[in-house]
């Protein structure tokens, strides 16, 4: 499941169909909005309770008849700051699936849809964060889920946790 912090807003996407024409659709009571065809869209917020929390999605016909379906989920897990040269420590590697983690420092390359952070410790971590507006020379922080196994560490996250701080 989709792993998030508590109050983050949760991106929900379906498809829903019938044999008539779908009248509505929500999402932990929330509506969702038609986009086209049978896709339908919308955010709810993450739950603030630790652990996996199930998406209970309603579909609605025309004739008020409705479908129940619970087979989405998502996980709110707690966020630790870690710095760089730690990612690699053996509590850290065990403690990644289980954690979300905010990194910090300044921004030493930018790629695409990836930057580096440097806190000075020496031991470099790079983000994955599609859209953010980072740029080289910037001190950043991000939050995300932290790949400590590969070379250099690599936190994955949104551009919307891509902060540049001043």
């Amino acid at each position: 499941p989709a792993r998030v912090a508590a109050g983050d807003t949760v991106h929900v996407m379906l498809n829903a169909s019938d044999n008539g024409n779908v009248a509505s659709v929500t999402a932990n009571e929330v509506a969702l909005s038609n986009t086209g065809g049978n896709v339908w869209e919308g955010n709810i917020t993450a739950d603030s309770g630790l652990g996996s929390h199930t998406v209970t999605v309603v579909a609605k016909d025309e004739a008020s008849l409705d479908s129940t379906d619970t087979s989405a989920s998502y996980r709110t897990d707690r966020i630790v700051c870690a710095g760089n040269l730690s990612v690699r420590n053996a509590s850290i590697v065990g403690a990644s699936s289980s954690y979300l983690f905010r990194m910090l420092g300044r921004v030493t390359l930018v790629d695409g849809d990836s930057f580096t952070l440097d806190d000075g410790s020496g031991q470099v971590v790079s983000v994955t964060a599609p859209g953010h507006s980072i740029e080289v020379g910037d001190y950043a922080t991000a939050r995300g889920i932290l790949n400590p196994n590969l070379s250099p560490p690599t936190l994955t996250g949104s551009a919307a946790h891509a902060v540049k701080l001043d």
